[in-house]
C-alpha cells in the first residue's frame, strides 16, 4: 500500500488504482467517483448520497453497497479485484466539454440568423 500524502495531481495514481473505495455513512455529491470513472477506475461505494446512483449509473461501472454492511462491501471490493477484471470504459466528467459546446451554441444561434435573413 502506498499513500503519498498531499499529490497537486491525483488523477494519474486514481488511474492507476485498481479500484476506488468510498465508504462514508454520508456524502454531498461525491466528485471523487465522477474522477474515478473519468479514468476508466471502477468504484466500490457505499449508498451514501441520492447522488452516487446518479453517478454510477450501470453495474460494469462499480458496486454501490448499503453503509455499515461490511460484508456485501469485502464482497464487492473482491469482486472488482480479481486478477485481469475488464475496467470500465472511462466515463466522461459532466461539463468536460462546455466551454467548447457553449461557443458552437453561438455558432448555431449566428447561422440560423443568417439563413432566416437570407430567406
Amino acid at each position: 500500500m502506498l499513500l503519498p500524502g498531499h499529490v497537486a495531481d491525483p488523477t494519474p495514481i486514481l488511474a492507476r488504482a485498481a479500484a476506488l473505495a468510498l465508504v462514508s455513512d454520508f456524502e454531498g455529491v461525491p466528485g471523487v467517483l465522477r474522477e474515478a470513472l473519468a479514468v476508466g477506475t471502477p468504484v466500490v461505494t457505499t449508498d451514501s448520497s441520492v447522488a452516487v446512483r446518479e453517478i454510477v449509473t450501470h453495474p460494469s461501472l462499480g458496486s454501490i453497497v448499503p453503509p455499515g454492511d461490511g460484508v456485501a462491501l469485502v464482497a464487492a471490493l473482491d469482486d472488482w479485484l480479481v486478477p485481469g477484471r475488464a475496467r470500465p470504459t472511462p466515463v466522461p466528467q459532466p461539463g468536460e466539454n462546455a466551454a467548447a459546446a457553449y461557443l458552437d451554441l453561438f455558432d448555431r444561434v449566428v447561422l440560423d440568423r443568417r439563413v432566416k435573413l437570407a430567406a
